[in-house]
């Protein structure tokens, strides 16, 4: 133990390279470049059709079973549509396996594959591992052995997002309602200008429940019969 602290002692660390040891890394344009403008942004990742929605690639090879996150800190993030114009929003939390996604997605694909240049995108992903026993086994002698995999959805999340240049909302609205039918879970139809429209009305409302506010708490000037007394 002696020897090992004695050793890191003797360790002799090399100090940082300057601008003046390496005046070729130190240009005026490198140095120019922001940090968030050279950082790449995420793209969503594409799949190949007919690929199973199943986890390239997991860190551990079991999980617990857990609990379905309920949101109550106020964020919306993941409940509003981001990338189409017609999606699916859960009504209530569940668990949702990668067969369940897999048997609506090809249902609301092949609903709007007639339309040319349609595109959708799956914005959960079922990356848990549940396992299984047999029946009448014995406890013990470890934990079962892989057979899905699922993913937990909190209640208000998108699931399926839909777009399209000729992609009318009747032919949008029948593929998800469709597609919808194939999870365990409440959802509703959700629609890009309708939620642009409740999301003005909220604004409005957080706004002018903000100004009552302010003008509950501003000082009130004194009455002319306050001035008398």
């Amino acid at each position: 133990m002696f020897a090992l602290t004695n050793a890191f002692r003797r360790l002799a660390v090399a100090p940082a390279a300057t601008a003046a040891r390496l005046p070729a890394l130190a240009t005026p344009a490198l140095a120019a470049v922001p940090i968030a403008a050279s950082t790449p942004q995420l793209a969503p990742q594409r799949r190949h059709a007919g690929e199973v929605v199943n986890p390239r690639k997991v860190r551990f090879r079991k999980a617990h079973k857990g609990r379905i996150p309920l949101p109550i800190g106020g964020s919306t993030a993941g409940t509003t549509l981001v990338y189409g114009d017609y999606g699916i929003r859960l009504r209530e939390g569940g668990r949702l396996t990668a067969k369940q996604l897999e048997a609506a997605r090809r249902v609301i694909r092949r609903k709007i594959r007639i339309v040319k240049g349609s595109e959708m995108w799956l914005r959960v992903f079922p990356d848990v591992p549940v396992t299984s026993k047999g029946n009448e086994t014995r406890m013990g002698k470890g934990k079962g052995t892989l057979d899905h995999y699922m993913c937990r959805v909190p209640v208000n999340r998108v699931v399926f997002e839909i777009k399209g240049p000729g992609l009318h909302w009747e032919v949008a609205k029948d593929a998800l309602r469709q597609g919808g039918m194939k999870l365990p879970v409440a959802f509703e139809i959700v629609q890009r200008k309708n939620e642009e429209a409740k999301a003005a009305e909220l604004a409005k409302a957080i706004a002018a429940e903000k100004a009552a506010v302010a003008a509950e708490a501003a000082p009130k000037a004194p009455t002319a019969t306050a001035a008398l007394s």
